[in-house]
């Protein structure tokens, strides 16, 4: 995936900023002031405006310190983040056999640089979610596509790889949530990672997140850690 790093210096860097679709990662020397007067210029206009990568006016991000809670003050000026608590699980096979369990009228497309997304039709909100780069990540990435009769049901992305893992993400449109359709396409996206080599697959959620951890559950993910994030948000 696509993204910026921002250094206080480039030869001897000493605090840094990536940021990526998944949000924003903030790491190195926490009392850099010279740098943390810049980043808290730089986040403001994010909050105020949109991220630059992904649409929303809310802020995502992660820190690699805790000292870094100290300078939230000076960073977010305006507003204060809030902590909330997520769960990684990892899966390294599938737990069904998902092409017996697809329902009659539905099949399975692989979402990768074949995919002609122009004979699908999106229901608002799975198009809200895939629609970012989604150029850039059909030409580099993959994942599972359930439809009916072209109607895309769910989408499930593997979009973050590094070696012999890598990450998903799924949704499934509001009113055919519940019928295991996103367990399903999810099952038939862990398919598609194994064929490709890949050997641990992740998955992220909202430790709230009932539905998610369900599905993740159900396809055969299990815990693997705890970890928190921070959201600041122009509310």
């Amino acid at each position: 995936m696509r993204g910026k790093i921002y250094v206080d210096d480039l030869s001897e860097p000493r605090t840094g900023i990536m940021m990526s679709p998944e949000g924003a990662f903030i790491a190195g020397k926490p009392d850099n002031q010279a740098f943390n007067k810049q980043l808290s210029i730089y986040l403001e206009e994010i909050i105020q405006t949109g991220a630059p990568i992904r649409d929303t006016d809310d802020l995502w991000f992660y820190i690699d310190d805790p000292k870094w809670v100290n300078q939230f003050p000076q960073l977010f000026p305006s507003r204060t983040p809030f902590r909330e608590d997520r769960l990684h699980f990892s899966c390294s096979l599938p737990a069904q056999d998902w092409g017996r369990c697809l329902p009659e009228g539905y099949k399975i497309i692989r979402a990768d640089s074949a995919l002609d997304v122009d004979s699908l039709r999106f229901p608002d909100d799975v198009w809200d979610w895939v629609k970012n780069d989604l150029d850039h990540y059909l030409e580099r990435g993959f994942g599972a596509v359930l439809v009916l009769d072209d109607g895309v049901i769910s989408w499930c992305t593997a979009d973050c790889a590094s070696g012999d893992r890598c990450e998903i993400g799924i949704i499934t449109t509001a009113g055919e949530r519940r019928k295991g359709f996103g367990a399903l396409t999810v099952s038939a996206a862990l398919d598609f990672c194994h064929r490709l080599g890949f050997r641990e697959v992740g998955w992220h959620c909202s430790a709230n997140n009932r539905g998610s951890i369900a599905t993740a559950e159900k396809v055969g993910f299990k815990e693997k850690s705890k970890y928190y994030a921070w959201v600041c948000k122009n509310e």
